[in-house]
């Protein structure tokens, strides 16, 4: 009976050495997978954090001029328009867009609206409806749009004719001298609550509505607007002593575009695609290392519907 000869030495060292090529293979692989899908997961949720925020704009955008009278008037210290309270408006300083309104997405308390027959003196809700509780009130005439009573805070005719109500809430601070109105901006700002990962230089783009500002959107590398005016995009830092009626009879839509980083850095990426969009030039100038991060533009295209020709 033959004996069984036991591995040799060389024999073992080729077994582990070929274990260890097939082990370290599938490590690769592994964590190449693994990166992929932490990659892709960041620029996942990267990407509904900006469907999600974005939209806000988008609406806000579409109820713009909401309960704002013809004869309203605001501080437009910084502000391109010339004394009345425009529904869209740019702020100068902050290179932010400013949204006019007594409408807010975030307080049911302010929506709703009513066209109110006052013609035999009692208040009588044609159309629409108003919320209950201890609210205020915003009268305008309806074939003027003139502000009739700014601030009442009953259901009382204020004379006799037809008019349009607005509910608003006395509790947030308003922009208008004569009447009361939300005032909504979105500017880029530093925010303390960035994640790590934004790159340097980039910034975050918040809502500010009253004195609180909310981030909106993280590592943003820039953000600007236009103005479809009168049919061509207007930068709305060329226009200045803007009247409502100006407004009104040449604002037919509002672009916005926001340069955001999609992930995290990816040392093997190179970023190389055109930032430019519709003839405006988004900068990445100020983000350092740009290159190894991935870059979505965003564009929000809306039209004001509460603009009466």
């Amino acid at each position: 009976m033959r004996k069984r000869k036991g591995i040799s030495l060389i024999e073992a060292v080729i077994t582990v050495f070929i274990s260890f090529i097939i082990l370290t293979a599938i490590y690769i692989v592994y964590t190449s997978v693994y990166k992929n899908f932490r990659r892709e997961e960041s620029i996942s949720t990267s990407q509904i954090e900006s469907l999600l925020n974005t939209d806000i704009i988008r609406y806000e955008l579409q109820e713009a001029g909401y309960g704002i009278g013809s004869n309203c008037s605001c501080n437009c210290t910084n502000f391109i328009c010339n004394g009345d309270c425009l529904p869209v408006d740019f702020d100068k300083v902050k290179k932010g867009l400013a949204i006019r309104s007594t409408y807010s997405l975030t307080n049911e308390k302010t929506h709703g609206w009513a066209l109110v027959d006052c013609s035999s003196g009692t208040f009588d809700i044609k159309a629409g409806s108003l919320p209950t509780g201890s609210l205020g009130f915003v009268v305008l005439d309806a074939s003027t749009r003139k502000i009739v009573d700014g601030f009442t805070n009953s259901k009382i005719c204020p004379s006799t004719g037809i008019f349009l109500v607005y509910p608003y809430d006395p509790a947030t601070s308003g922009s208008c001298s004569n009447q009361y109105c939300n005032l909504i901006e979105y500017y880029l700002g530093k925010s303390s609550t960035a994640p790590s990962y934004c790159a340097p230089g980039t910034k975050t783009l918040f809502r500010k509505i009253g004195k609180k500002s909310y981030p909106i959107l993280y590592c943003v590398a820039d953000f600007q607007v236009r103005f479809n005016w009168n049919g061509s995009l207007v930068n709305p830092e060329s226009l200045s002593n803007i009247s409502f009626n100006e407004e009104v009879n040449n604002l037919q839509g509002v672009n916005v575009y926001i340069l955001v980083q999609e992930g995290k850095r990816d040392n093997n990426f190179y970023f190389s695609e055109n930032t430019t969009i519709d003839n405006v030039n988004l900068s990445l100038k100020n983000v350092k290392d740009y290159i190894h991060y991935r870059w979505k533009i965003i564009k929000i295209s809306q039209e004001p519907m509460n603009l009466e020709k």
